[in-house]
């Protein structure tokens, strides 16, 4: 398979058995150039299934969801111009998935931490394998990032089912932004 980075794509996979896939790539960013709200958040051609699955990041909403309505649209203007593309018959048999990024979507470090710091985030470092519920404070002056405790559910146990104390809300945790293993939204349910 074959990765590809482009400014604002998280993730592009495209099998490289796949000549379908480049083409399915090349009408997605052409229908996003016109729009300054949606991006690409991810990219998926995967040729032994025929499917193509297409993730929309919306960059003025909180969480980067788009709603229904812009997905339906994307979604009728990606196959009205991929089959056009490459023919009814092709077409017919890839299926296209157009989704948002979804509730708990991963944060790209650190490229994203900025957008999404009045969130609570899921944190797995490689030094404490845990997952954390942490708030993003900021960037250290030596680019480290730096964390303290969400005042969120999944932290009551902090302090015996109760809000986090003084001490818990003060606390900065320093991360090396390479020593994120994963960082995800968190969903207070």
């Amino acid at each position: 398979m074959e990765d590809v980075e482009g400014p604002s794509t998280r993730d592009v996979v495209i099998d490289e058995n796949s000549e379908w896939g480049q083409k399915a790539l090349e009408v997605a960013q052409r229908i996003l150039e016109t729009n300054d709200d949606l991006s690409l958040y991810a990219f998926r051609a995967i040729a032994n299934t025929r499917t193509v699955d297409i993730r929309l990041d919306k960059l003025s909403d909180t969480y980067g969801s788009p709603t229904l309505d812009e997905i339906g649209a994307f979604s009728r203007d990606f196959n009205e111009r991929f089959e056009a593309l490459i023919g009814e018959e092709e077409a017919g048999g890839i299926e296209v998935e157009v989704s948002s990024p979804g509730a708990t979507r991963s944060v790209k470090v650190p490229d994203e931490l900025e957008r999404f710091k009045e969130l609570a985030m899921e944190i797995v470092t490689a030094d404490e394998p845990s997952v954390r519920v942490m708030a993003f404070k900021g960037f250290a002056e030596n680019g480290d990032t730096e964390w303290m405790y969400a005042d969120v559910k999944a932290n009551r146990s902090l302090n015996k089912g109760r809000g986090l104390n003084k001490k818990a809300r003060e606390t900065v945790f320093v991360v090396k932004a390479p020593d994120i293993v994963r960082l995800n939204i968190h969903i207070d349910l």
